[in-house]
């Protein structure tokens, strides 16, 4: 991307990148399994969807392709 910017584009994973920016791993699990325990009724969520909710969404200025946060 830092030597093509023009092919830069807002997808699932840059917005997943500049939502949990420097977050290890283990701290990802660990609030994953942390939703899941605190919400027993949600254990039907997604992975994905609790990481959206929870990491990436509130650390991020616009949604996918530059369209406003739902």
């Amino acid at each position: 991307m830092e030597i093509y910017p023009e092919l830069k584009r807002e997808s699932f994973v840059t917005k997943a990148v500049e939502g949990i920016g420097d977050v290890t791993i283990n701290d990802i699990v660990s609030t994953v399994d942390s939703f899941y325990k605190e919400n027993p009724d949600k254990v039907n969520l997604s992975v994905i969807r609790v990481l959206w909710d929870t990491m990436i969404k509130p650390n991020i200025k616009t949604g996918i392709a530059g369209k406003p946060l739902r």
